[in-house]
């Protein structure tokens, strides 16, 4: 998306629109999809030297759970877009994609996972916990064995 200073200088101008999901570049990304373009409601203002852009950005997300390896939806939204780019030229137009771009991502979980209550896969025979219930055990834990081993009577 790119803004003309002389447009909105001293002037706040509120801009809402759509940017198509590629300016995000994560097409060859396999954790996630994305299902719509990068929707944006901001409000721009220039004064001497300084863009100045603050607003709301969102895009919707199908991801893989971090949990179960499912697909699920989600809006990925950051309410709190703000940046300010010097220029030197009234005249210029300032590109925001790379802001955009970043800010987005940032935004995305680290993590997703399908619901809080997500119990995952079993870690021993793989079955997705959220469908059905397996017969594994957990296995033993060891870290206290070589202890136990010791013979304190020497």
């Amino acid at each position: 998306m790119k803004i003309a200073v002389d447009q909105v200088y001293e002037n706040p101008t509120r801009f809402t629109g759509e940017e198509p999901s590629g300016i995000l570049e994560l097409s060859d990304d396999p954790t996630l999809h994305l299902t719509g373009g990068l929707r944006y409601d901001i409000e721009a203002e220039a004064i001497p030297g300084e863009l100045i852009v603050r607003g709301t950005l969102a895009i919707s997300v199908d991801f893989h759970c971090s949990r179960c390896g499912g697909i699920f939806s989600q809006e990925v939204r950051e309410p709190g877009f703000e940046v300010v780019l010097a220029y030197t030229d009234e005249h210029a137009l300032v590109d925001l994609t790379d802001e955009m771009r970043e800010t987005m991502i940032l935004a995305f979980p680290a993590y997703p996972v399908c619901r809080t209550e997500c119990r995952g896969l079993c870690d021993q025979c793989g079955v997705n916990r959220n469908e059905a219930t397996c017969k594994c055990r957990p296995p033993a834990d060891s870290r206290w064995g070589v202890l136990d081993r010791l013979d304190m009577r020497k």
